[in-house]
């Protein structure tokens, strides 16, 4: 069912005209690594059809992704947290490794995908990244949409990453996340609709987006009902979005006549 399921994935994700929701739900130990791998492979998808990649290419990165992981399955713990330990990490790696050798039928270059990715995760401590890796655009990003699930996935033991704050953290450590990358999987969020948390304490809407800078589109003050463009130098200044506003399971608060009230003025 690999190929169905990686056919399926493309098909609904692999060449989106729009922007989506990102919706995720609560994660437990048991269930971790399915929801994770899955997500993983839709956000790579994603992140593929963005840069214009074929088919083939986008179908090469789903099924890596679907796989990256599945080493982690032998752990006697699974793990329910974004940041495992250098040592769970190399066995995680190890056991993937193990796993996926015995199946003989898997694609070479699905294997060396997966393997210079998991080098990009174990070396997360290390200070730079080996050129090689660092050119590598399919195994960054795997490794890009890795960390962004990691970062914002729904977790029973403590608040998950806003989408917010975790794309500055993936645009602050250029040297760790490709840059590129990075701006073609934000596309994906503060669409028009999305609630967000301002800088001087204020919550508004997100009333028209802003292409070249996500960071700044324009916002409704719910209070007062003010109008700001954050891509005004004498506005930004002083306002900035600080988060996401989410709902206890993740979703995003929208009132759809509220938007489309204000869209038509």
């Amino acid at each position: 069912g690999l190929d169905w399921l990686c056919s399926l994935i493309i098909k609904n994700y692999g060449d989106l005209n729009h922007k989506i929701n990102f919706v995720q739900s609560l994660r437990s130990s048991e269930d971790y690594i399915y929801k994770h791998v899955l997500n993983v492979a839709i956000l790579s998808a994603i992140i593929a059809g963005q840069m214009g990649f074929s088919v083939g290419r986008i179908n090469l990165l789903v099924k890596s992704a679907i796989l990256h992981d599945i080493g982690a399955l032998k752990l006697q713990q699974l793990p329910d947290a974004e940041d495992l330990d250098d040592g769970t990490k190399e066995v995680v790696k190890k056991n993937t490794q193990e796993t996926l050798d015995r199946y003989g039928d898997l694609d070479e270059e699905v294997l060396r995908l997966i393997t210079q990715m998991q080098e990009l995760y174990t070396r997360e401590s290390d200070a730079e990244i080996p050129a090689g890796l660092k050119e590598s655009v399919n195994a960054n990003i795997l490794y890009v949409a890795d960390a962004y699930d990691r970062m914002t996935a729904m977790k029973s033991f403590e608040e998950p990453t806003s989408e917010v704050k975790a794309v500055r953290e993936l645009l602050a450590d250029e040297e760790r996340y490709n840059k590129k990358i990075v701006n073609a999987l934000i596309h994906a969020i503060l669409y028009p609709g999305v609630c967000v948390e301002l800088s001087n304490g204020e919550k508004g809407l997100v009333i028209t987006e802003n292409e070249d800078n996500i960071f700044e589109p324009t916002v409704l003050d719910f209070r007062n009902n003010n109008l700001y463009d954050l891509s005004d130098p004498s506005v930004k200044q002083t306002i900035e979005i600080a988060d996401v506003m989410k709902t206890m399971d993740n979703r995003i608060k929208l009132d759809k006549s509220l938007l489309e009230e204000y869209q038509a003025n």
